[in-house]
């Protein structure tokens, strides 16, 4: 039930996507080639999205189903475990899928790790209205 959802609100996406006019476009029938490449990336990211759902939750569904019809445990734990561990990899495998197949999310990713190396990262610097504060001494 939650691929069929996925599914049916993706494919929603994508043709609204697919279909949609560009304001200032000057031929509205037909795409250029040119044109098409973003909405193609964006159609492949959201396939790829869906495929790798599809992947991670399948068997955990058909783990759930197989323990409704049969009464009795016949599953091994640790395929039970690793079916949970991949149910849940989903969580930290989609990032990566957008920072993958996304150009401008991959250039941040990037610029992100590259200036974190150079430790150029953002820090909280005490004002010099805070550092005195911090050193005034009140009298009563």
């Amino acid at each position: 039930m939650p691929l069929a959802i996925i599914s049916a609100l993706y494919i929603i996406i994508a043709r609204k996507i697919w279909y949609h006019e560009i304001p200032g476009q000057l031929e509205c029938s037909r795409l250029q080639p040119d044109e098409q490449i973003p909405r193609k990336n964006v159609v492949r990211t959201l396939i790829t999205v869906v495929v790798v759902f599809a992947v991670c939750w399948f068997p955990i569904q058909v783990l759930q189903m197989n323990l409704a019809v049969t009464a009795g445990m016949t599953w091994h734990p640790i395929a039970i475990y690793s079916i949970h561990w991949l149910g849940q990899a989903k969580s930290a495998i989609n990032p990566w899928l957008y920072i993958g197949l996304n150009g401008k999310m991959n250039a941040a990713f990037k610029r992100m790790i590259r200036c974190h190396g150079q430790g150029n990262t953002l820090s909280h610097k005490p004002s010099t209205a805070t550092l005195r504060s911090n050193t005034a001494v009140t009298t009563v």
